[in-house]
């Protein structure tokens, strides 16, 4: 209000407000409906930071997930569903089942161990049994026992280093095949070339003639070896 209005007593008059052009959107405040239940609950956002820090807004991503979980299982499911095998992101990696050379190294070589010297030790342990010694002062219970555990560890510990050295051998060659070829050859001529070069190189150290006839002995192995991995995956 202006000085000369004051003194006439007149009202000043307002200036009128502008009209919108012809076309402009009008701008309404949004309604948010209500959430009726923890299924149409919007996530909050906190007014303040942790720091006490007015005017920052948080957002939780976490809001919900037990209202989630519990509904899951109220309607008999689980709240999340986990693998139960191993994922692949295309179905041929999952249709093949292969291990890794350190994996393949690390299997057969403590398979052929740990069943050499079982094997081993148990044929000792037959033979320390067996064995009856001429003067009766040397059958004791103390020598008795005594002769079971050297027998027994003898021979578990032979066989179990031959069996060791024919599984090292053997993912040795199969692993080396494998990448050299570049996975063109198939897996089952892989395995049997990798027993034949195996027991070839075994049985070396006495001559060409053996070394060929241990050489067609683990290529046999190598294909009851597959023979018996077909039948295993068919029937898991």
């Amino acid at each position: 209000m202006g000085f000369l209005s004051r003194l006439t007593g007149r009202p000043e008059p307002t200036d009128p407000e502008p009209a919108q052009p012809s076309g402009a959107p009008e701008f309404l405040p949004e309604a948010v409906p209500p959430a009726t239940s923890s299924r149409d609950a919007v996530p909050e956002f906190s007014a303040s930071a942790g720091d006490g820090t007015p005017g920052v807004r948080l957002y939780n991503p976490y809001q919900g997930i037990h209202a989630a979980a519990a509904r899951g299982l109220a309607e008999g499911l689980p709240a999340y569903k986990l693998p139960q095998q191993p994922e692949f992101l295309f179905s041929e990696e999952a249709a093949v089942h292969r291990r890794s050379w350190s994996e393949n190294l690390t299997f057969y070589t403590g398979s052929g161990y740990l069943s050499g010297a079982i094997m081993g030790g148990g044929k000792g342990a037959l033979d320390a049994l067996r064995t009856q010694p001429t003067e009766p002062a040397l059958n004791t219970t103390r020598l008795k026992v005594n002769r079971l555990l050297n027998m027994s560890g003898k021979a578990g510990r032979g066989a179990g280093h031959a069996l060791g050295a024919l599984g090292l051998f053997f993912s040795s060659f199969e692993s080396a095949i494998a990448y050299f070829s570049d996975r063109a050859l198939p897996d089952e001529l892989n395995t049997v070339a990798a027993g034949a070069l195996t027991g070839a190189l075994f049985r070396m150290p006495h001559g060409p003639r053996v070394s060929l006839v241990a050489g067609g002995i683990g290529a046999v192995a190598a294909g009851g070896l597959v023979f018996a991995r077909a039948n295993i995956s068919r029937h898991l």
